[in-house]
């Protein structure tokens, strides 16, 4: 990654004045709703693990951390301080058009200097990466 380079989030790259920071992740349905099937709307719940039948996992992907959707091949910006997330593309349909809860790693800064030695494109996590485990991929690359 570039020098000073940071890894953007929806805090930071998502602004929607009127939202607390308990409240981000409703940014991204409030920016970039797409859907004319369907009336704007805001969940009031999360689903419970049960009704969501998947989880959703905050990730690294080219610098940035996003949440990919478990339902579909859609994924937006994840938020550090709202751990909830609301495809714009399925709108959750599978999970009762609720919330999903977002997993996000246990050492996020552990995270983010491991990858700071690799090419913003190959600075990417999987869900359940470890920094040992990135650290290895980036001494198995000679980074």
């Amino acid at each position: 990654m570039l020098p000073g380079q940071r890894f953007l989030d929806a805090d930071q790259y998502l602004t929607v004045p009127e939202l607390d920071a308990d409240r981000q992740a409703e940014a991204a349905p409030r920016l970039f709703w797409g859907r004319e099937d369907v009336p704007f709307f805001i969940p009031l719940a999360v689903a419970t693990d049960a009704e969501a039948h998947a989880v959703a996992h905050a990730v690294v992907y080219r610098g940035a951390w996003i949440v990919k959707c478990p339902f579909c091949p859609g994924a937006q910006y994840a938020s550090r301080t709202d751990h909830r997330t609301l495809c714009v593309s399925c709108i959750n349909e599978r999970a009762g058009a609720k919330w999903l809860r977002v997993e996000w790693p246990d050492d996020v800064e552990g995270i983010e200097e491991a990858l700071r030695a690799r090419l913003t494109d190959n600075a990417n996590t999987a869900p359940g990466e470890t920094v040992a485990d990135l650290l290895a991929e980036n001494a198995e690359h000679g980074v």
